[in-house]
């Protein structure tokens, strides 16, 4: 009988490592989005500014990093034996890798994100409104408060016991002005 090497790749191994990537997601790969690539002449953009994602990567990652130094020392321990540990341990080494890898590039993207958020910050407060843009400016008045009011000093307008004032020249009516209305049938200003 042969002897078995103890880091003998099979396909099951393969399949398993991807079906335990694929299940689990290495978050930072799919959760966390860098800016876009011309930021510099976008007048807005989003992306991931936040860094759970690349932590939870890392918490995982630690995770199976120690579980891959449990069943490799337990495989060592146990060398006689069928367990698996050594496939286990890989399985678990190969998550680690896979979560260390997602936890940088989302540290990245993220850091990343957060410059590029800065810039965009700074470059829209410098930006000054082109002229004739906004209120203020080229036709429309910039608004006024209205004066305020006093009712000691001024009368308030429209009042309601407050005969209605007459127009400035404008004197009593006089009968030259005002002449009588025409007789029935007759059409006005025509004499008898």
């Amino acid at each position: 009988m042969p002897a078995r090497s103890p880091f003998r790749v099979s396909a099951p191994l393969v399949l398993c490592v991807l079906f335990l990537t694929a299940g689990s997601g290495a978050c930072s790969y799919i959760f966390v989005d860098g800016p876009p690539e011309k930021h510099r002449q976008l007048p807005y953009f989003t992306c991931t500014t936040s860094r759970a994602w690349p932590v939870v990567d890392t918490v995982l990652g630690a995770a199976y990093a120690i579980d891959a130094v449990g069943f490799a020392s337990l495989a060592s321990r146990q060398s006689g034996s069928s367990t698996g540990g050594t496939e286990v341990a890989l399985i678990a080494g190969g998550a680690a890798v896979l979560f260390a890898a997602s936890a940088v590039s989302g540290y990245g993207k993220a850091s990343a994100c957060r410059e590029a958020t800065e810039e965009l910050q700074v470059r829209l407060t410098r930006m000054q409104p082109a002229p004739g843009f906004g209120f203020g400016q080229q036709g429309v008045p910039p608004y006024q408060p209205p004066a305020p009011y006093d009712p000691w000093v001024t009368p308030p307008p429209h009042s309601v016991g407050a005969p209605p004032s007459a127009p400035p020249g404008a004197g009593a009516p006089t009968p030259e002005s005002n002449p009588p209305p025409a007789p029935k049938g007759e059409a006005p200003g025509q004499e008898r």
